[in-house]
């Protein structure tokens, strides 16, 4: 659940066979400023009502060797990787593979 100490960042193989790696890059909220439902409490991000807690990447390859660039998206406090996979179109990551 992000919000926990535990970190998703390293290399996975994913339930559609792919084998990728869930980055976690540096996170700026100041950078969503220009977004009409963007709320700053105490310096922290919330949007629609939700507390903004960072952003990570998937990045993918096929197992025919097709890369697949994975979009920066956002997470949120109390999410689970399970629903940031499922809001941004992810597939879910199975096992986790030393880097």
């Amino acid at each position: 659940m992000f919000g926990s100490e535990n970190g998703f960042h390293g290399s996975y193989l994913f339930d559609d066979g792919s084998f990728g790696y869930i980055a976690d890059p540096e996170f700026d909220p100041g950078e969503f400023e220009y977004l009409d439902d963007a709320q700053y409490i105490d310096d922290e991000l919330y949007l629609n009502g939700r507390h903004a807690l960072g952003n990570l990447y998937i990045d993918r390859y096929l197992k025919d060797g097709t890369f697949i660039q994975g979009g920066c998206f956002i997470y949120f406090e109390g999410e689970t990787l399970r629903d940031y996979c499922d809001r941004n179109g992810e597939p879910y990551p199975l096992k986790r593979i030393p880097d």
